[in-house]
């Protein structure tokens, strides 16, 4: 039986997430496993994809296995899923069982696999289920276990031909030329809007761009990303845990746009169109890239709109994302999109977004936070004031001097203010960037090891 592997991590064969693969290849020797790393043909271009898709088309089964980014997967492989409907490839997946894994410390992972989910099920795919583990879990027994039964159930399933049943509907389609009109009342405030943005010239999301700037007497940027010169995928390298500077720091002018964004902001509105399930790569990379800040609320206090344009309320995975960016620290105002395909509508909800922005801004209300905000808030203290601390010391000297790290053990305490000490030493700092992939993937390589000496 050929399994495929379509591996959707940054660091290819260096990925924590595909040391489980590398496990499971092991424990099941009889089985071709065959890793295609989707980032390699990105860069190859064309015909590299067209070989990654040729080999789907003659698998068994295909596991997608990807690390958590930014609450979906990583950017180039949504340009990779981008790329095969551009290049009309949909067909080569058809009937092809599937599932899903990844590692992340369970940060919305229930997003990234409800979004990838989606699209199998739009490729008319066998969707077999999901797995989602913490960046350590092949390190402990009890999840090789698991490991072991989700794969052993996804081969049996396989050979049983199993009916599948899909969960996602495909998402309506529609051909709207939204007509937009200047509003007639401006709202006067010393508020500062940005609007983010990747949209085409004379687009909906251009013209809800315009209607939306229109109503406001006052300062409104409009940062259109196409034109900022940023193109390197975030590749997990952790550079920017010490000090918050991306390894590209000084290569392109991603950081220069997003801190002229932070620096001239009280309102961010993110004007997006729908491409497949989620807005567009390109804007899945800016969201990528902003991880230079690493775990910190860089958005902290103000007010969060999105304008959309596509079905937005179709897409359950999406719509928690966008009040995810909304409810961290900051107050999601609304989500206005096209879908209603209707003008006078249309423009009176645009008008009624700009006019609650403006107001809540001005009284600088941030709405109390839920069961989401609240989880996520807790995940991170946690997982800072014990081992992502160690090597993400800007994190911990954030969540430290504002208060956010409750309850540190002495154990904790103990264990890690000796390497946060040694971090803070240029040469160790150094040595520990040079070798943080091998560091990464250290204990999971024992655990490999350990498992090929008992097959010798």
């Amino acid at each position: 039986m050929n399994i495929v592997i379509l591996n959707g991590s940054p660091k290819s064969s260096n990925s924590v997430t595909i040391q489980s693969i590398h496990y499971l290849a092991l424990k099941n020797k009889t089985y071709n496993f065959e890793y295609l790393n989707i980032i390699d043909a990105l860069r190859k271009g064309k015909q590299e994809i067209l070989k990654i898709v040729d080999k789907v088309n003659k698998s068994d089964g295909v596991i997608w296995s990807f690390p958590v980014y930014h609450m979906l997967i990583p950017a180039h492989m949504k340009e990779f899923i981008e790329k095969i409907y551009e290049y009309n490839l949909i067909d080569k997946f058809f009937n092809k069982y599937c599932v899903t894994y990844s590692t992340s410390i369970h940060y919305y992972d229930h997003t990234a696999h409800d979004y990838m989910e989606g699209i199998c099920n739009d490729f008319d795919m066998k969707y077999l289920g999901s797995l989602s583990h913490d960046m350590n879990d092949l390190i402990k027994k009890e999840c090789q276990r698991e490991l072991e039964f989700f794969f052993n159930n996804f081969i049996n399933s396989i050979k049983t031909n199993e009916l599948t049943s899909k969960r996602f509907k495909k998402t309506s389609k529609y051909n709207y030329n939204y007509q937009n009109n200047q509003s007639l009342k401006k709202i006067k405030t010393t508020k500062r809007t940005v609007i983010v943005t990747d949209s085409a010239k004379g687009s909906n999301i251009d013209k809800m761009i315009t209607k939306y700037s229109s109503m406001i007497d006052g300062p409104v940027k409009v940062v259109n990303i196409n034109e900022s010169n940023f193109k390197n995928y975030c590749i997990g390298c952790c550079n920017c845990s010490t000090h918050n500077q991306c390894i590209y720091h000084n290569i392109d002018d991603h950081r220069e746009t997003l801190d002229y964004i932070l620096d001239n902001s009280d309102i961010i509105v993110y004007a997006c169109e729908i491409k497949d399930r989620y807005f567009s790569s390109r804007m899945k990379l800016f969201f990528d890239r902003s991880f230079c800040y690493t775990h910190i609320p860089i958005f902290k206090g103000r007010q969060i709109a999105y304008l959309v344009s596509g079905p937005a309320s179709e897409l359950e995975s999406l719509n928690e994302i966008m009040r995810a960016y909304g409810s961290n620290e900051t107050n999601l105002v609304g989500i206005v999109s096209d879908e209603c395909q209707d003008n006078t509508i249309l423009n009176t909800q645009i008008e009624n977004l700009v006019s609650k922005s403006i107001n809540y801004a001005e009284q600088e209300y941030i709405k109390t936070p839920m069961f989401l905000s609240v989880c996520g808030a807790k995940l991170f203290s946690d997982a800072i004031k014990s081992r992502l601390g160690t090597i993400f010391l800007a994190d911990y000297n954030y969540y430290k001097s504002n208060n956010l790290i409750k309850n540190e053990s002495i154990k904790d305490k103990l264990g890690n203010i000796i390497f946060r000490y040694m971090m803070n030493k240029k040469a160790f700092q150094s040595e520990v960037k040079k070798n943080m992939y091998k560091h990464m993937i250290s204990k999971h390589k024992k655990v490999l090891e350990r498992e090929m000496d008992n097959h010798e």
